[in-house]
């Protein structure tokens, strides 16, 4: 996943040292701290947002007619078509000072996986579940493209909590349908609420701002070596968490 973070910054060594660029070696390492910001960020980690919308299941989000073209992420076809979707669109906005962790298919199934054993193991459910979200079609019976919304989600039985990996919405109301999905597939796991790590501010009314809160465990902290700039961490969201 730290392929094009190390793109990127080579490019970016390339452009403004070229005679030293192919020599100097690029260390990149990111974690998520459960012991605060102070430690890791002494050793040159640098703690980035860690915010989180934590709403109940029994949530009701306002105005949320579902459009005609909503699809759901229960297969490997549409998982595939949603996450290249997204790698191009972050292609377009990502440059030399912002970075941002490839969403993969791989990535999503390694939490299906974790949510399955769990199911299995915390939970009386004679099935694990199969969805992995929603995607909102800009078009019917298209393929997913880099303008579409999507919210991909990994149920968290151990934590009781149904996860927002990825979510891409362009406006307030278009979130507050995907929100709706995931309220309603974490009430239907007996989920007690849906959390999303660093809301866009643009996605939060009055409301929903009184349910944002700064979490204190993974904390997400990237280090780049060699003196490099800091970066902006782009789509810092759960789907980057390991």
């Amino acid at each position: 996943m730290l392929r094009l973070v190390l793109a990127n910054m080579r490019a970016d060594q390339q452009q403004h040292q070229p005679d030293n660029a192919s020599s100097v070696n690029l260390v990149i390492s990111n974690l998520y701290s459960d012991i605060g910001p102070s430690f890791y960020a002494s050793k040159g980690w640098a703690v980035h947002a860690s915010e989180q919308l934590v709403l109940p299941s029994t949530h009701a989000m306002l105005s949320t007619s579902r459009p005609p073209y909503a699809t759901a992420v229960d297969s490997l076809d549409v998982l595939a078509q949603v996450c290249q979707a997204d790698v191009t669109r972050m292609q377009q906005l990502t440059c030399s000072s912002a970075v941002y962790f490839e969403l993969t298919p791989s990535v999503v199934l390694w939490f299906h996986a974790r949510a399955a054993y769990y199911a299995r193991t915390k939970t009386s459910f004679p099935s694990p579940p199969t969805s992995h979200g929603v995607w909102l079609q800009s078009r019917p019976h298209g393929t997913c493209s880099a303008d579409d919304a999507f919210i991909l989600w990994t149920h968290d039985f151990k934590r009781n909590v149904l996860s927002i990996l990825r979510c891409h919405a362009p406006t307030a109301a278009t979130f507050a349908v995907l929100m709706d999905a995931a309220l309603d597939e974490a009430r239907q796991w007996h989920l007690a609420s849906v959390v999303t790590w660093n809301p866009h501010p643009a996605w939060l009314d009055d409301q929903l701002l009184s349910s944002v809160e700064t979490r204190t465990e993974s904390l997400p902290s990237l280090l780049v070596s060699n003196g490099h700039h800091p970066v902006q961490w782009l789509a810092n969201d759960k789907y980057a968490w390991v």
